[in-house]
């Protein structure tokens, strides 16, 4: 009995240890991140699934331990700690990136520091904007937007804080819903359906060893490493000496050669070779990056059918957001129809005495994760509500969010897909849903001015927290972690994230204005000013477009599971209009066609023992990149941008 108290508190001295070391790189990571993404525009950690931040910070805390492990073992991390701390910076990085609290706070003071005669954006909108949510005092945003200035002096701080308060809070809110939404989903997912995670292969290999003697005992993963360091360090060092060769990582735009019509249509066509897209390519199951690859093909076809048809008619021809929203909704359809049975054990495990499903061993009891599901419920919508929307909006608002979220989620869980936005010319989110079913003329200009407001964390899906969470509760199983041990470490990760990044944000941009974000303000208020000088009512032909990407993605569906050998999967038709897929889709075409020559000639032990090898490219890649962007920010110049 002694022992296993000692060992109890053992367990809860090594959680607490972890938490403490991830509250305080929080700050730091999120300030790396708001400087190398938009203050020096370094590289993009958070426009992909895999964080490269967190991996190099993961990567720099075994290289202490190789220290502490000889002459301090009592501090050295063990990999329960690891894993501890590469959840909670993987978690507050959704939240400080492009895709959320960054593009929350450029939105804030833009309708006023923009507003000129000409966009009467006064007279259109300003009267909607809630007070508490958004900073109107010109002197204030004077130096947000202008001048190098300072956040630290009181007219700055009192003017921020308020919002800072309300907009951390509804952040907070949200990533906590998503929170309770995973410990519901997790048995099913994690340990009854058994999905694969691809995208954690990676993390896992390196947290299991401790330190990077054990990661670096494998050949094969060495060769992979320098290979990729070997490619950042020559362009990097072309940058500051143009003598030098470089590898043309960003390789050519096709587009060159298509200047016909109908083929011009394409648009951007780029060939590009980023190292660690071809080695997470070869992480996921081959169906799924040769359906990246071929619906994006597919996509762009579509494009030129309707130049070559003449679709004047449809300006917005194939409507790429819409299809996509609908294909996100049917996966999350699809993703709640599978568990189905579980979620309904749930349901009546909550509001009768059942014991069944046994939830000792979960992150939190059904019963209080579905109490705190109904009290955030309750908050959000209070939010929504006080911000402008009207009930019932702000209910569709949150379902259709909460929708995309939990597909996004299952699209990680299962396949490990490299990217997941739905931005592309525009938001593809519950606002497009609302726009098309409803229409800006019934919606009206106060909710249409919320919704705009919303814009920034609505904006795309990039770095979205969910599917982090769900990773670190898989990775706890596959490590033997108590999942409540991630559970108690996500709660102080998304509240020091989401204040950490915001007022950071803000510091940097006071003394950087160039780090504004003015796009996400434009983007958002320009659209609504379109929406409030013309008001349509409900887009039947947007409804139609949404329809099919649902129908699409049930008919996919069906297929796989009634013809063996399918090639064809619906993530990739939801991924397929994406901006990001641009930029991948030739990457992920060359690992499926290298996975498919190992799998045909080699058989899956030759696969096994490759994977190493794409693992040191991509952990290759996250290093030597990531310290690119350290020397850029200590120097203050500019260094290889090996992302985006």
């Amino acid at each position: 009995m002694n022992r296993k108290t000692t060992a109890e508190l053992e367990t809860n001295k090594s959680i607490t240890k972890a938490i403490l070391v991830g509250c305080v790189l929080i700050p730091l990571n999120s300030y790396w991140i708001v400087t190398i993404e938009l203050g020096r525009y370094l590289a993009y950690p958070t426009c992909i699934s895999l964080f490269f931040n967190v991996i190099f910070t993961i990567f720099v805390l075994q290289v202490m331990n190789l220290v502490l492990v000889r002459l301090l073992p009592q501090l050295a991390f063990s990999s329960h700690e690891l894993l501890i701390i590469y959840t909670m910076l993987s978690i507050a990085s959704g939240i400080s990136g492009l895709d959320m609290m960054q593009d929350v706070v450029a939105n804030l003071g833009h309708p006023f520091w923009y507003a000129t005669p000409e966009n009467d954006w006064k007279q259109l909108f300003w009267r909607y904007l809630p007070k508490h949510l958004i900073v109107d005092d010109l002197k204030v945003l004077r130096g947000y937007y202008q001048e190098s200035s300072t956040l630290l002096i009181p007219r700055h701080l009192k003017a921020w804080l308020v919002p800072c308060l309300m907009w951390t809070g509804f952040i907070s809110l949200l990533v906590v819903m998503m929170t309770c939404l995973n410990v519901i989903l997790r048995k099913q997912w994690i340990e009854h359906e058994k999905l694969s995670y691809p995208i954690i292969q990676l993390p896992l290999e390196m947290i299991r060893h401790q330190d990077l003697g054990g990661l670096f005992s494998n050949r094969v993963l060495i060769i992979g490493f320098l290979v990729a360091i070997g490619i950042n360090v020559l362009n990097g060092l072309g940058v500051f000496y143009p003598v030098i060769p470089v590898i043309p990582i960003r390789g050519y735009d096709l587009r060159q050669l298509l200047t016909e019509k109908p083929w011009s249509a394409v648009s951007w066509l780029p060939v590009r070779f980023y190292p660690f897209i071809i080695g997470l390519g070869f992480l996921i199951p081959l169906d799924l990056s040769f359906s990246c690859w071929s619906f994006y093909l597919i996509y762009k076809l579509q494009l030129v059918l309707g130049s070559a048809v003449g679709l004047r008619g449809l300006p917005r021809f194939p409507y790429g957001n819409e299809q996509a929203v609908g294909a996100y909704i049917g996966l999350c359809a699809l993703a709640l129809w599978s568990s189905r049975r579980h979620l309904w054990s749930v349901f009546r495990k909550i509001l009768t005495l059942s014991r069944v499903p046994d939830d000792s061993q979960e992150p939190s009891q059904y019963r209080l994760v579905f109490l705190t599901t109904i009290v955030v419920s309750i908050l959000l919508l209070v939010f929504c509500v006080k911000a402008g929307l009207t009930l019932w909006v702000s209910a569709i608002f949150l379902i259709s969010y909460f929708s995309i979220s939990i597909a996004i989620t299952r699209m990680r869980a299962e396949l490990g897909t490299p990217v997941h936005d739905l931005w592309y010319a525009g938001a593809s989110g519950p606002d497009t849903i609302m726009v098309n079913m409803i229409g800006t003329k019934r919606l009206g200009p106060a909710n249409l001015t919320t919704i705009s407001l919303f814009y920034g964390f609505n904006r795309d899906y990039r770095n979205h927290p969910q599917p982090h969470q769900l990773e670190g509760f898989k990775m706890a199983n596959l490590m033997k972690l108590k999942s409540k041990s991630i559970f108690i470490a996500t709660i102080p990760a998304i509240f020091v994230g989401s204040f950490a990044s915001f007022f950071l944000y803000l510091i940097m941009t006071y003394r950087m204005p160039e780090a504004n974000g003015i796009h996400v303000g434009q983007e958002a208020f320009t659209r609504l000013e379109g929406w409030l000088n013309s008001p349509v009512g409900t887009d039947y032909l947007g409804m139609g477009f949404m329809g099919m990407g649902v129908t699409l993605t049930y008919i996919l569906m069906w297929m796989r599971t009634r013809f063996l050998g399918w090639p064809f999967h619906p993530l990739g038709y939801a991924l397929s209009g994406s901006w990001t897929m641009n930029l991948i889709w030739f990457p992920l075409f060359l690992s499926w066609f290298i996975k498919y020559v190992v799998l045909k000639h080699g058989g899956l032990q030759s696969y096994r023992r490759s994977i190493p090898f794409f693992l040191g490219l991509i952990l290759g890649e996250f290093v030597m990149g990531s310290i690119w962007t350290i020397v850029g920010m200590i120097g203050n110049s500019e260094t290889y941008v090996f992302w985006i």
